[in-house]
């Protein structure tokens, strides 16, 4: 599998790059981090990943088992560095720390949520995410800075 990065170039063509990681991953969403590494989410594999531009470096972080019922969407990025991920098949959201090697989990009240692929993170690092299922017309979830 791969990742690519594009630059559009001064005669308005677009210049492509793919990168390729471990061969078993699916990357799904993508994301940067404030030095420019690249996280990206993985799906059922219950990882996200970690590919660094400078070096071509790239590494699988597991922040859940994999199972049929993980399925690793939205990714995003806090002030402090924390790698943000919900997990649309287990209803949870979370983030994993890249300074500790920690992971931290919320499973959702609405066990039907499926929390799927829109998820950020604001400048008071409050966590935003969707909740497809989270009513008649689906709903916002927030996980407030400090709550995890």
């Amino acid at each position: 599998m791969k990742i690519a990065s594009f630059t559009p170039t001064t005669g308005g063509k677009v210049a492509i790059k793919e990168h390729a990681i471990a061969p078993m991953n699916n990357p799904h969403l993508i994301t940067s981090d404030a030095a420019g590494n690249i996280w990206y989410s993985e799906g059922f594999s219950g990882d996200i990943g970690e590919f660094i531009p400078k070096t071509g470096a790239h590494k699988n972080i597991s922040v859940t088992p994999p199972s049929t019922s993980t399925h690793i969407s939205g990714i995003a990025v806090d002030s402090k560095g924390r790698i943000w991920f919900d997990d649309s098949l287990s209803a949870r959201v979370g983030y994993y720390n890249p300074a500790t090697g920690t992971t931290k989990t919320l499973t959702l009240s609405n066990t039907n949520a499926h929390p799927y692929n829109g998820l950020g993170v604001d400048a008071a690092n409050n966590t935003w995410f969707t909740e497809e299922f989270g009513g008649p017309t689906g709903s916002l979830g927030e996980v407030p800075a400090g709550t995890i």
